[in-house]
């Protein structure tokens, strides 16, 4: 996926987790969602680094 895809994705997904920590109640949920949101943050700030899961795949070293 093209690189400003990428960076559309993991915004649009700060702005859902965002929103749903606004009104979750659930201690295990807010949780998550601030894991998540964690790291679609780190992947703003750092787009080279593929994710864990993208190892191993066609085309990719290491």
């Amino acid at each position: 996926m093209p690189t400003r895809y990428n960076k559309f994705v993991h915004e649009e997904n700060v702005r859902r987790f965002e929103k749903r920590l606004e009104t979750e109640t659930d201690h295990g949920q807010r949780t998550l969602l601030r894991e998540l949101l964690a790291e679609e943050w780190k992947q703003l700030r750092h787009p080279l680094e593929a994710p864990d899961d993208e190892a191993g795949k066609p085309g990719q070293t290491g």
